[in-house]
């Protein structure tokens, strides 16, 4: 059923201006505009399927998810 794992990456910079999405490494999207980065108005993450069409069933499998926060200077 599977093609194997993928590796999904989300790489925000320091000043939360760019976010960089990545499919096992390789830049697939960059976003300038509308990033959430305030306590009002946060990032987070999620694993779901959005049916928009029809009637028939979708499925996805998870394996594993890793969430790995590297901050630019100490906290």
């Amino acid at each position: 059923m599977g093609t194997g794992w993928v590796r999904l990456t989300v790489v925000v910079n320091s000043t939360g201006t760019s976010v960089d999405f990545q499919i096992n490494g390789t830049s697939t999207c960059q976003v300038t505009t509308q990033i959430p980065d305030t306590a009002t108005n946060e990032t987070g993450f999620a694993n779901y399927i959005v049916k928009t069409a029809g009637t028939t069933t979708r499925a996805i499998d998870t394996d594993y998810i890793d969430v790995l926060g590297q901050f630019g200077t100490p906290r």
